[in-house]
């Protein structure tokens, strides 16, 4: 990991890894969503800004067991090597173990993605603030009971493939 950052980035904690100590890198972290950019690509500027909030989303909210990384894949070599075949692509690593996003790349599709992956997406609520989702259409499910039981289970279930 180095501290230098490309001067398109919006100013934020996101960590810049180099490509050849990705692997080990990796592995370091519990939860880790990466960014891998080309410089020289205008949807990888597009969506450094988009980045750049989520992770100040997440941050906001408390959520302090997800980092945000980004990795220069400007190169064809080490797009090559790394298999990213589009920029920008973004990826999640547990404890190094890697999953490809495959969501759209807006603000709020990788903070209800962090969320969901991190284990921050089910959240008590009271009904007023269950109305005021309603409202937002901010939410897709409810749960009315003991957080126990055959019902219990298929909501997690349920929330836990929801994007």
């Amino acid at each position: 990991m180095h501290d230098s950052k490309p001067e398109n980035y919006p100013k934020d904690s996101i960590l810049m890894f180099k490509p050849e100590t990705l692997p080990v890198e990796t592995l370091k972290y519990d939860n880790l969503i990466l960014n891998f950019y080309a410089d020289w690509n205008h949807q990888s500027h597009a969506f450094a800004t988009e980045f750049a909030q989520a992770e100040a989303e997440v941050l906001a909210m408390g959520i302090t067991n997800i980092k945000f990384g980004k990795v220069d894949a400007s190169s064809v070599e080490v797009s090559r090597k790394l298999d990213i075949s589009e920029h920008p692509n973004v990826n999640f690593y547990q404890k190094g173990k890697m999953t490809e996003y495959s969501g759209t790349l807006t603000k709020r599709n990788i903070v209800n993605y962090v969320l969901k992956e991190t284990g921050h997406l089910i959240k008590d609520l009271t009904c007023s603030e269950i109305d005021a989702k309603v409202k937002q259409n901010d939410f897709n499910l409810v749960h009315f009971g003991p957080k126990s039981g055959d019902s219990w289970e298929m909501f997690h279930l349920g929330a836990g493939e929801t994007d």
